[in-house]
């Protein structure tokens, strides 16, 4: 839904998902790309990593999310 129909919470989710841990992130990597948005699942990720690193507010997470998937390929 994050790529094809723009939808910011689940940009949320999948970095929700992506709190399981790596040995869930296989899984979810293997799944992200038998439906063909493994782009969607990387830019969640590395959105998720500045989130943390720059320790930023849920509003400037969600901005992000909005920039990110506007830029995304269908």
């Amino acid at each position: 839904s994050f790529k094809y129909w723009k939808s910011a919470i689940d940009g949320l989710n999948g970095m929700k998902l992506l709190e399981a841990g790596p040995e869930d992130e296989g899984l979810l990597r293997s799944r992200a790309k038998e439906e063909d948005v493994l782009d969607a699942l990387d830019l969640v990720k590395k959105i998720r990593e500045e989130v943390i690193r720059k320790k930023m507010p849920p509003a400037e997470a969600n901005r992000l999310l909005e920039t990110g998937m506007r830029r995304m390929k269908k």
